[in-house]
């Protein structure tokens, strides 16, 4: 039996024999990135534009608006409005995005914080062309400006092709996002004057997509069009939604506020000391304070109105089954340490089981909106979960294609960072996305519906009941029999007796 002594001292040289494994457990780039981070949250986006890909500013009738920041907005001043489109070489001509960007609807544009190089990378791997619209930002727009200024984005968009492209019965979306794209400067050169209203388009297919805040507002509109699905452009087919990130609920009262809240860990031993850092590093200030910043700007987004706090449309987390089972497939990013995890679990889960073809991801180890910093930083190396977040955007929209519907739940995915040395045994070879299709399947392997599963249900009562009835007949038969077996040899001694006696 060890003593007191001896028992500190071998724990003291177990722990300096793995002393180094927790510090091995994160690749680099995310400890390069969370270090750069927390010392400037503004730092290390993405800024690499993929060359292949045009990109030009669109000004639209209506669409201009003015910063000025003597009147309190935040973002870059001046007159503002352009949208910036993303047009690949060789792009899929019936095929579009309207992306919204972040910043918790006081910062950001389609030409900073790391956006240009977010849409071109999008059109690079999906072939579609990417529309980003500059919506008036808090405190010169809100939630109302916001979404009016999506819609008619949308329609715009919906309505406007390539003037080389050929109209096209529909195609996948992301069809061929994995197609390794080469740079065709003569492309480019051809599709600079290119994007013009024309009536040769026939069919196309949108998707709507946004990171932080601007996944809220996508949201709020692919609900907006569940309620009044004229608004669509007419030659239009909305495919989905992709949402990293979202701030669904303007309450901001699900329980990551707390739990994932920023806080430093410090280690210290005799020979030593160290510390750690937990939680958002995007959001470090105390929980309380924390989740009261949240709140404030979320009643600056909807004009000070309490009531569209809760509201479905602006306020999603709240919305109910009449509008979740109307929403097209929808890909939830987040990442684990993130304060708007709940944002995304919570309300997946609810949608799912409302009907709603619904796919989360949560990624392990990660802060809020970590795809923007892809690039690694500045580290020299790519930042894996970014990469591979993706990827998985990418290949979620083009499974979707023509699901129906959840059984009732997500699928939900936890991933883990699959890069550092040593971890290829860990995991299992990649495989497809595959949906369900939603609805109950037949043994012939036909849908059923609802009023033909209810059909299957009266009819199997019936059988039951006809069963049940036939069986109860069979044994009171079988009982009257045994009780008129019974009934003779009574019969026969009374009758023997009667003549015995005479």
């Amino acid at each position: 039996m060890l003593t007191g002594r001896y028992l500190l001292s071998a724990l003291h040289g177990w722990r300096s024999f793995f002393s180094f494994s927790w510090q091995a457990l994160p690749d680099s780039s995310v400890e390069f990135c969370r270090a750069h981070l927390l010392e400037n949250d503004g730092c290390c986006l993405d800024e690499q534009c993929d060359p292949s890909v045009v990109q030009r500013n669109v000004r639209r009738p209506g669409a201009s608006w003015e910063c000025i920041a003597a009147q309190g907005c935040l973002s870059e001043p001046g007159f503002r409005g352009d949208d910036m489109l993303s047009i690949p070489a060789d792009p899929v001509c019936d095929c579009r995005i309207l992306f919204l960007h972040g910043g918790s609807w006081y910062h950001g544009s389609p030409n900073s914080t790391g956006y240009a190089a977010l849409a071109s990378k999008l059109a690079a791997r999906t072939r579609c062309v990417v529309m980003m619209p500059d919506f008036a930002l808090l405190p010169v727009g809100n939630f109302d400006s916001m979404l009016k200024a999506s819609v008619e984005a949308l329609q715009w968009l919906g309505n406007h092709v390539l003037e080389e492209c050929e109209a096209k019965p529909p195609v996948r979306l992301y069809v061929a996002w994995h197609r390794k794209l080469a740079n065709f400067p003569e492309k480019q050169s051809q599709s600079k004057s290119a994007f013009q209203k024309t009536s040769r388009l026939e069919a196309c297919l949108c998707e709507v997509g946004g990171d932080s805040s601007g996944a809220t507002t996508a949201l709020s509109l692919i609900l907006h069009l569940g309620q009044q699905p004229d608004l669509i452009p007419r030659a239009c087919q909305l495919e989905g939604g992709f949402l990293w990130s979202p701030w669904t609920n303007l309450l901001c009262d699900t329980p990551d506020y707390f739990t994932n809240a920023y806080s430093m860990i410090f280690n210290s031993s005799s020979d030593a000391s160290s510390s750690e850092h937990r939680g958002d590093i995007l959001f470090k200030s105390p929980p309380a304070m924390n989740m009261a910043e949240f709140r404030d700007v979320a009643l600056q987004y909807v004009g000070g109105q309490r009531g569209l706090l809760v509201d479905p449309i602006a306020s999603p987390f709240h919305a109910d089954a009449s509008l979740l089972a109307t929403v097209p497939p929808l890909y939830f990013l987040v990442g684990s340490e993130e304060t708007l995890l709940g944002d995304s679990v919570i309300l997946a889960q609810k949608a799912a089981a409302y009907g709603a073809p619904i796919v989360v991801d949560v990624y392990h180890n990660m802060w809020h909106d970590f795809p923007m910093y892809s690039e690694g930083c500045g580290s020299g190396r790519e930042l894996w979960l970014a990469k591979k977040a993706w990827e998985n955007t990418a290949e979620f929209i083009q499974s979707a294609q023509g699901t129906q519907g959840s059984n009732g739940w997500p699928l939900l995915r936890y991933v883990y960072d699959e890069s550092p040395q040593g971890r290829n045994a860990w995991f299992a070879p990649h495989q497809p996305l595959r949906l369900p299709h939603g609805q109950l399947q037949s043994v012939s392997g036909t849908p059923l519906s609802l009023s033909s599963f209810l059909y299957g249900v009266v009819v199997g009562v019936v059988l039951a009941s006809c069963i049940y009835a036939a069986v109860q007949s069979a044994l009171n038969r079988q009982q009257q029999l045994r009780q008129s077996q019974r009934a003779v040899p009574v019969r026969l001694e009374m009758t023997t007796r009667r003549d015995f006696n005479q």
